[in-house]
């Protein structure tokens, strides 16, 4: 069994300050990205904090995390925590 996961995201429509920025344009204005999370961890009813800080060559355009859920030969599913960190390619 695995719990459920949170990925946080941010629509960059007319709304948004990052709304037509390029990563030219970010580098230029020395652009830093920071976000701050704050969870309940529901086994030890703790509040879990997490910030983490990013600037504009941290950031990678139009691209997104490989998939780390998949099947073993004997069908049952597995994590591939290896790729944790890794991107998608092209078509994947």
């Amino acid at each position: 069994m695995f719990s459920p996961t949170w990925m946080v995201m941010h629509r960059i429509d007319e709304r948004s300050p990052l709304y037509r920025a390029t990563a030219q344009t970010l580098a230029a204005a020395r652009a830093e990205i920071v976000v701050t999370l704050i969870g309940l961890d529901a086994t030890f009813a703790q509040t879990v904090h997490a910030r983490h800080s990013y600037i504009a060559g941290d950031i990678v355009w139009n691209g997104r995390f490989a998939d780390i859920l998949g099947f073993g030969e004997d069908g049952r599913r597995v994590v591939d925590l290896r790729r944790f960190h890794d991107l998608a390619e092209s078509g994947e």
